[in-house]
């Protein structure tokens, strides 16, 4: 049987079967000691710091179970650390986001950038010719590259954060922002 299997298999077998695992469940499923003191059946995160030798990599294992979600790759990773200024730090060393972070914030940079370029090269030489709502097409299309880029840097770098801080939610506006703004550009070119 193949590594793979057997980490599906056992983590399956925990999550059908809490009470065959040391860890008792909490108010969503998940090991509430690590959050500190509960309130009312709910928990609420304490000011739990992790101790100042953690490591700043961890394998699929260490991760808590809201972070498992690749078993495919094996090391990597950064572990939850409840700091906003650790995850920040992590820009410096290598990781498994690495380099999504650095190419979707460089692309962001790289698209500001465009934003003055194309004022200055293309706009102010065909200033007579073109339409408003051309530049404001090309600026929308431009606007939604880096909010995508911008939220999707920003998503992958405070990933690790901690489970209430990890705002999926924040990379899929990303996805859906490029594409609502390259569907007003096909809208504009089309003539609809």
């Amino acid at each position: 049987m193949s590594v793979h299997k057997r980490k599906m298999q056992n983590l399956e077998s925990e999550r059908s079967n809490p009470a065959a695992t040391d860890e008792k469940p909490g108010a969503f499923g998940r090991d509430d000691s690590a959050y500190g003191s509960t309130n009312g059946g709910g928990t609420w995160p304490t000011a739990t710091l992790p101790p100042a030798s953690e490591k700043l990599i961890v394998n699929w294992e260490e991760l808590p179970h809201w972070m498992q979600d690749n078993i495919f790759i094996h090391t990597g990773y950064r572990p939850e650390n409840f700091s906003y200024v650790k995850c920040l730090k992590s820009l410096f060393y290598l990781h498994n986001e690495w380099v999504n972070i650095w190419s979707h914030l460089l692309g962001a940079i790289g698209f500001i950038i465009l934003l003055f370029v194309t004022y200055y090269v293309v706009f102010q030489p065909l200033s007579e010719t073109l339409r408003w709502t051309d530049i404001a097409v090309f600026y929308a299309f431009l606007a939604g590259a880096i909010t995508c880029l911008g939220l999707s840097a920003s998503f992958h770098t405070y990933m690790c954060h901690s489970e209430g801080a990890n705002c999926r939610r924040q990379f899929y506006l990303s996805i859906s922002t490029i594409q609502a703004s390259a569907m007003w550009n096909r809208c504009d070119y089309v003539g609809i």
